[in-house]
């Protein structure tokens, strides 16, 4: 399930949300309570275990063809 942000157009407040789908309802601020919020876009994460490269994690020979 994906993992949204949402902040509250009142109080600032960021909360972060798992949800089925974008399509639900904004969820409610849990600070004030208002219903003003909007999702926020969030960079993508990447994981790396350790004693791992970034080079790496891509392309399991180390060299990416792209």
């Amino acid at each position: 399930m994906p993992l949204y942000e949402y902040e509250c157009l009142h109080c600032g407040e960021v909360q972060e949300v798992l949800q089925r789908n974008s399509k639900q309802a904004p969820p409610k601020c849990p600070e004030c309570g208002s219903e003003n919020t909007r999702r926020l876009i969030s960079a993508a994460v990447s994981h790396a275990s350790a004693g791992s490269s970034s080079s790496s994690l891509s392309c399991p020979t180390g060299t990416c063809p792209f």
